[in-house]
């Protein structure tokens, strides 16, 4: 449920940044020696934009994995099938947190954490490593 309402934002920015390439010189060079249209998408836009699309779709996921994890813990996620999620697990937790048995709670909290900041690092690093400019997305000017 949480990834077919958040794929929105992914094709927002794919789709600005389409936008933006096609104005380049490179895709006027290409149409000017008689590249059809699908050529220039599949050849020359696409693979230009493949790190705004991995960068956006790895924020996304850690995103998703975090309202997953809110929602199970607030009870309102797949608490009612009792999966061991990390939203569940936080909350089964939390009794225990407050009677001193304070590694149940820390161990789900720290699982979450690592698994978003993993996620993006990836995301982070296959976009450097995909990007043909040599600037990343993620870096301020």
């Amino acid at each position: 449920m949480i990834a077919s309402l958040s794929w929105m934002q992914v094709a927002r920015l794919v789709r600005a940044e389409l936008l933006a390439l096609k104005e380049r010189d490179f895709v006027s060079a290409a149409r000017a020696m008689g590249a059809s249209n699908w050529r220039i998408m599949w050849r020359h836009l696409l693979p230009n934009s493949i790190s705004v699309l991995i960068v956006s779709a790895t924020l996304t996921v850690g995103s998703a994995i975090l309202t997953e994890s809110a929602l199970s813990f607030l009870g309102l996620g797949l608490s009612y099938l009792n999966n061991p999620t990390w939203g569940n697990l936080l909350e089964r937790a939390q009794d225990g947190a407050t009677s001193g048995i304070w590694w149940q709670i820390l161990f789900p909290g720290l699982g979450v954490i690592l698994t978003v900041l993993c996620i993006n690092w990836v995301g982070d690093a296959l976009s450097d490593a995909l990007d043909p400019y040599g600037t990343s997305v993620t870096q301020s000017e």
